[in-house]
């Protein structure tokens, strides 16, 4: 039996780039910081953030690309996946991504222009590949 799953809590670190393929299909990239804090060996609290990549695809998406942006918290689901590419100065770069299966968003944007607490910002939004399913869209949409 094989397993690829990964599920973390961060924060979105800049606007969503989100984007629609030459064949149509929609799909949003996010960069999400998770803070682990630790204690050195002075007993300090120091704390480490580590960065990662979220893309979403179709419905996922829509939802992240409408209701996430720097600031934003969320919980995220999904697999990890790895590819290479050749950059400008003709470099071979390996990236590691999370391809999303659920987000659900914990937090309204930080820094929002009211600080007032309504049944929106408590109720997290959420949307998993069920869902996205049951609209239509099948895995290899993803």
């Amino acid at each position: 039996m094989k397993f690829n799953i990964v599920a973390f809590a961060g924060t979105v670190g800049s606007e969503p780039d989100f984007r629609t393929t030459i064949t149509g299909k929609e799909v949003v990239s996010l960069s999400v910081a998770v803070n682990d804090p630790y204690r050195d060996f002075q007993g300090n609290l120091v704390d480490r953030t580590y960065w990662f990549r979220v893309i979403a695809w179709s419905a996922l998406a829509r939802f992240a690309g409408n209701n996430l942006h720097k600031g934003s918290q969320a919980i995220f689901s999904g697999k990890l996946t790895s590819r290479s590419y050749i950059d400008a100065s003709g470099s071979r770069r390996s990236i590691v991504e999370i391809i999303a299966t659920d987000i659900q968003q914990i937090s309204k944007k930080a820094g929002s222009e009211d600080n007032k607490s309504t049944s929106e910002d408590i109720v997290p939004k959420f949307i998993s590949a069920y869902d996205a399913a049951k609209n239509g869209y099948t895995f290899s949409d993803c």
